[in-house]
């Protein structure tokens, strides 16, 4: 249907072209950066420590003798890619835009044309609300990250995207919380609900400018952020495959929900909450949650997990 009502975007050349990638230093991120970076692209892959930066590079030296071996054998130029770590803070104005003129300038020097921002960074922090975990200090943690963080870093990063003259993409990565909230869960869900709306109102904003805006919404993929038992790392590259769809398709899905949610895939979870009424969904997500352990208060900042 949706090639009968929109016009294709614009296809980035994975050679010529660099994607902005947040919250790199492990997990999604950086599995999502190798992989991009394998089909060509050149990544600009954001982390906060210099630390986090060396460790990535040293993951892309490991894997650039795999360049040849993605599953997914193409014509398109894939002799380009890289991985260049950028220390940034996405909760700092200063940060974000110090790492923005030194990305103007990497792309000038390479003759690079910004393809996609992928906001990717995000902290949880969660808890009840009647609980330590509950405080505003969690609300206020996961929002500055999660919601304020994309903002910021979308809103510097889309003049040298629209400088290329080409369209462009950006991902946000939402999680299938922005569709389920889950017992004690409220911090987190809220900036996850919050990037559900914002998504839709920017992909409607920027089409005009031929930019596409979708919306990664994970299950439970292991990594910092999901390292319960119910969280499982052989979904990585089914993430990882989302992004790059998102990316450089013609026609990019609106949304992308991604891995599995406990016992069915997220994508039935997602058709699942629209359609069972409130109360009978509350009682049955509330018995999954309690036996499988994601509803576990974690009891404030103190404790958070992040993907930064």
């Amino acid at each position: 249907v949706d090639r009968l009502l929109i016009d294709p975007f614009p296809v980035p050349s994975p050679g010529a072209s660099a994607v902005l990638l947040t919250g790199t230093s492990s997990g999604l991120g950086r599995h999502a950066a190798l992989w991009l970076a394998r089909d060509g692209y050149t990544v600009l892959a954001t982390v906060r420590k210099a630390e986090d930066a060396r460790l990535l590079a040293e993951a892309w030296q490991r894997e650039k003798p795999l360049e040849k071996q993605l599953e997914k054998q193409t014509e398109k130029d894939s002799g380009g890619g890289d991985v260049v770590p950028i220390i940034m803070d996405v909760t700092s104005d200063e940060s974000v835009a110090a790492a923005s003129a030194a990305v103007d300038a990497l792309l000038e020097e390479r003759r690079l044309d910004l393809a996609a921002i992928v906001n990717n960074a995000g902290v949880n922090a969660n808890g009840g609300i009647l609980s330590a975990g509950g405080a505003v200090t969690s609300y206020e943690w996961n929002f500055g990250v999660n919601v304020f963080g994309v903002v910021r870093v979308t809103r510097q990063f889309l003049p040298a995207m629209k400088r290329g003259e080409k369209g462009g993409r950006v991902v946000n990565v939402g999680s299938v919380a922005g569709i389920i909230a889950a017992d004690k869960g409220s911090p987190y869900t809220a900036t996850k609900h919050a990037m559900e709306g914002m998504s839709d109102a920017w992909r409607r904003e920027l089409a005009a400018e031929q930019i596409s805006v979708s919306l990664i919404q994970p299950g439970f993929i292991a990594s910092k952020m999901c390292n319960r038992k119910v969280c499982d790392d052989a979904y990585l590259p089914d993430f990882s495959k989302a992004v790059l769809h998102a990316v450089e398709d013609p026609y990019p899905q609106a949304r992308y929900p991604v891995a599995g949610v406990v016992v069915m895939p997220a994508w039935l979870a997602v058709w699942f909450d629209a359609l069972i009424p409130d109360r009978i969904a509350d009682a049955i997500i509330n018995m999954v949650a309690k036996k499988s352990g994601i509803n576990a208060d974690t009891a404030g900042v103190s404790h958070m997990t992040t993907n930064l």
